[in-house]
């Protein structure tokens, strides 16, 4: 009995020793580290910053950077988002068995989120970037907004459905620009969320447009940029009303 026990222990000891071998073995050694290509920070500044390096075993490295279960490096994480302020979104994540990836956002200065009498800057996402006094040419300004709290390089707490909305429409006047070589964005005055069955649009000054939430947000900003560049003259003034199903109403003044 006593020798059934001792060679049952033995052979645990074997395969625990086997399996440590190969978790040890040149196979888990980090080969490859993939940083997202960016103009913002080279890849040399971050492989400066991190406490990694090619050949480091992927296991030694995950149990004392960040945690195996979910695979990822969070201690270098945190390091990226102290270092690199504008990143948003970090994620350094092992693919096993030998490849790292590091990816981010960074966060681009594009709404003006008005808050009593201060203007919170975020980027698209609601990624606080500052505070201002003044309106910046080139920062759509967003009205309507209960602002719960906000800090420096976190996310602005407030209704974070109707934060995802303006980011819908923030990046589809921004596809429509990019594709068709405009500055459609700027010529936006303001965007207001304070309704809750539709949002207003004020487009230079003289066409007030209104949308409906939901999830054809993005076709009717499309559709809108459309109207408002090629079918209302540029001296007419009015409302657009896109809040009717699959029709745009524009009543002049």
């Amino acid at each position: 009995m006593k020798f059934k026990k001792l060679r049952v222990t033995l052979l645990i000891i074997l395969f625990i020793s086997v399996g440590v071998a190969i978790l040890l073995s040149p196979l888990f050694s980090i080969k490859q580290i993939s940083i997202r290509e960016t103009i913002d920070i080279s890849h040399n500044a971050i492989f400066e910053k991190i406490d990694l390096t090619i050949g480091d075993n992927i296991f030694i490295s995950l149990i004392t950077h960040g945690n195996l279960l979910t695979k990822r490096f969070v201690s270098v994480e945190n390091t990226l988002k102290k270092e690199y302020e504008i990143m948003k979104n970090i994620s350094v994540k092992a693919i096993f068995p030998n490849k790292l990836i590091i990816d981010y956002d960074i966060a681009q200065e594009g709404i003006e989120i008005v808050d009593k009498d201060r203007i919170i800057i975020t980027d698209e996402d609601g990624f606080v970037l500052g505070v201002d006094t003044n309106h910046k040419q080139g920062r759509i300004k967003v009205t309507g907004l209960q602002i719960n709290s906000y800090s420096l390089f976190e996310f602005v707490d407030t209704d974070q459905e109707k934060l995802k909305y303006i980011a819908i429409i923030y990046k589809g006047l921004t596809r429509y620009d990019q594709e068709f070589f405009t500055a459609f964005r700027e010529y936006i005055n303001w965007i207001d969320v304070s309704n809750d069955k539709n949002i207003a649009i004020m487009y230079d000054e003289r066409v007030l447009v209104k949308i409906p939430y939901g999830d054809n947000v993005s076709l009717k900003i499309a559709t809108m940029c459309v109207i408002l560049s090629k079918q209302i003259r540029p001296e007419e003034k009015g409302v657009l009303d896109m809040t009717v199903k699959d029709r745009s109403i524009f009543t002049p003044d």
